[in-house]
C-alpha cells in the first residue's frame, strides 16, 4: 500500500460574514483529500499576550 501524504488547508477570512464560503471551502478540501484547518479550531490561551 502507498503512503499516501495529507496536506492542511489554512482557511483565512473574517468569520461571520463568509461562514457560506468557508464551509463551501471545507467540502471542497474534504473531497479532495485535504484536511481543512481554520483559526476556530485553535484554542485561546489562558494567559495575556
Amino acid at each position: 500500500m502507498k503512503n499516501r501524504r495529507k496536506f492542511s488547508i489554512f482557511i483565512s477570512s473574517t468569520y461571520e460574514d463568509l461562514k457560506e464560503e468557508r464551509q463551501a471551502l471545507v467540502g471542497v478540501a474534504l473531497e479532495n483529500n485535504f484536511i481543512p484547518v481554520g483559526m476556530e479550531q485553535f484554542h485561546a490561551a489562558p494567559t495575556s499576550q
